[in-house]
């Protein structure tokens, strides 16, 4: 009698296989959106950083110079307060044109992944990627709640099939994977 070789649903899959299968998926990984995101601080935060600086450049350091440094702080924990709703804003329309838009933001565009309708794999558009930002935002501010949330998050991405966060099942929404190939045609794209 011959010595057959297991056929393959006689044998299981070492773990490491079962990674590497879910990782060919086409969905992000954790680590493909938690890259997005520290590139999104960088390249989104610079605007609002430059906003700041400018204003505190205008408003605080002639007021520092004259040496009335009561005039000094209350000058600049007004301009704190009345620009953190500009900031929000501006981060806001940040992440909502450019996912809108394209799909991706300046980080999700490093990181070589893109938003896309939940099963359809088409482009979510405006209506629908306000949605999404908006829910992100709304649910991470609630005092409190809002760690739970990103903990829940970071547990749904990384362990469930679909890895959708609570902003994605929302809006029914996927991050997946850019193919190097679509990514060059994207490039040719935008420079045409």
């Amino acid at each position: 009698m011959e010595d057959k070789a297991p056929l393959n649903w006689e044998t299981k899959p070492k773990k490491e296989e079962v990674m590497a299968e879910s990782d060919k998926s086409g969905l992000a990984t954790l680590r493909l959106r938690i890259s997005a995101m520290v590139g999104d601080v960088l390249f989104g935060g610079f605007p609002v950083a430059v906003i700041m600086t400018v204003l505190f450049i205008i408003f605080i350091i002639p007021l520092a110079k004259s040496g009335d440094w009561a005039a000094a702080r209350g000058q600049l924990d007004q301009i704190t307060q009345k620009t953190h709703y500009i900031n929000s804003a501006i981060i806001f329309l940040y992440f909502w044109l450019l996912t809108g838009s394209y799909g991706w933001t300046l980080g999700k565009r490093y990181a070589d992944i893109k938003v896309v309708e939940a099963g359809t794999f088409n482009k979510i558009g405006l209506k629908r990627a306000f949605l999404r930002e908006g829910s992100k935002i709304l649910l991470n501010s609630i005092p409190f709640v809002g760690y739970a949330i990103i903990f829940l998050n970071i547990y749904l991405v990384s362990h469930t099939p679909n890895r959708q966060a609570i902003h994605d099942k929302i809006a029914r929404t996927q991050v997946i994977t850019i193919p190097r190939d679509e990514k060059k045609r994207e490039k040719l794209k935008l420079v045409a």
